[in-house]
């Protein structure tokens, strides 16, 4: 380490020689993160194959968890009892300071209710981003896109920037009706066509899990997935091609053609009108924080769908709030481009 400011030696060619990691250090966040892992497992925790940040204890029946992000830690478990134990194991090795209940992690509010259950929500930190941006006096739409694209007489640009020519893809996957990951990103390279471009998106959804369902809307990339053969026009993308199909044929993923009008994945990647939108928005159950609270607006009282005569978008969206699923839609993800 060069000799910090206030502590320098006559020669400016010495340097200190660290004894152990120096917070500020770019290696720092990985040693104490190996110290930390390397102490719950000599207590008997084990590290999750999907998250390394996530830990388990299990002891006669009673289970505890553990999430780390950097120096933050969140523990619970079935045994409060067996949490305070394990708690003051580590502060007997690090020195731990106890915030109590949690309220408040990486972006999220977490709110105990009277049930026992816990309502998590965005709301501080959509907040943050609007002040961050100047946006807390801006006039709210309906949809993030137009859904309508006026072309004018001008020529179109220069194509000196290629990242304007990419495909944008997004993934919803889905653990019976609880949506628990998702993404909308540009894709790494150009694709030549929509077909590549949707199977692009099938092979990075296919990667974390086992044996999912999947539910694409492009037709040739579903054939493409099943058709053993390799054709000059695919061999570009082979790559993606053999892992999606090696797949498919050790049947560890099902890929199913689902209609254009029922992707849910659309709305993270297409400009749509505004009654799908807000269809599809509730399908992914996102939820307003008053409503998930117990209040209900008249506008969305979702008793209306039992006893009055409504548009069919609105019964749409109502009985989707109430979360009534297709059997297809409850068993896998879905994929778009």
């Amino acid at each position: 380490m060069v000799q910090p400011p206030g502590f320098e030696v006559s020669d400016s060619n010495l340097v200190c020689k660290l004894n152990k990691a120096l917070y500020g250090l770019k290696q720092a966040p990985r040693q104490w993160f190996d110290r930390l892992t390397s102490t719950l497992l000599q207590f008997g925790f084990l590290a999750s194959k999907c998250d390394p940040s996530q830990f388990t204890y299990t002891k006669h029946k009673q289970v505890v968890y553990l999430l780390v992000y950097v120096d933050d830690i969140i523990i619970t478990g079935s045994s409060l009892s067996l949490v305070h134990s394990l708690v003051q194991k580590l502060d007997s090795i690090f020195s731990l300071k106890q915030l109590g209940d949690l309220d408040y992690f990486l972006g999220i509010e977490v709110k105990q209710l009277s049930d026992n259950s816990l309502l998590l929500t965005q709301s501080k930190y959509i907040k943050d981003l609007l002040i961050k941006t100047n946006m807390v006096d801006c006039k709210p739409i309906n949809t993030p896109m137009m859904s309508s694209c006026k072309l004018t007489k001008l020529g179109s640009p220069s194509m000196q920037d290629v990242t304007l020519y990419r495909f944008t893809s997004g993934a919803a996957i889905y653990f019976g009706p609880n949506l628990i990951s998702w993404w909308s990103k540009k894709q790494q390279v150009v694709a030549r066509s929509s077909t590549e471009a949707e199977y692009r998106s099938l092979a990075q959804a296919t990667v974390p899990f086992t044996t999912p369902t999947i539910y694409c809307d492009n037709q040739s990339a579903v054939l493409l997935a099943h058709n053993p053969v390799l054709h000059s026009r695919t061999k570009h993308m082979e790559s993606n091609l053999f892992f999606v199909r090696e797949k498919v044929l050790a049947k560890q993923l099902s890929i199913l053609h689902i209609p254009g009008t029922d992707q849910l994945a659309d709305i993270l990647t297409k400009a749509i009108s505004i009654d799908k939108f807000l269809f599809m928005r509730n399908k992914l159950n996102v939820r307003s924080y008053t409503e998930l609270e117990g209040g209900v607006p008249g506008t969305d009282q979702l008793a209306d769908i039992l006893t009055k005569a409504i548009s069919t978008d609105k019964f749409l969206f109502m009985r989707n709030k109430l979360n009534v699923r297709s059997y297809t839609e409850l068993e896998g993800g879905c994929v778009s481009v």
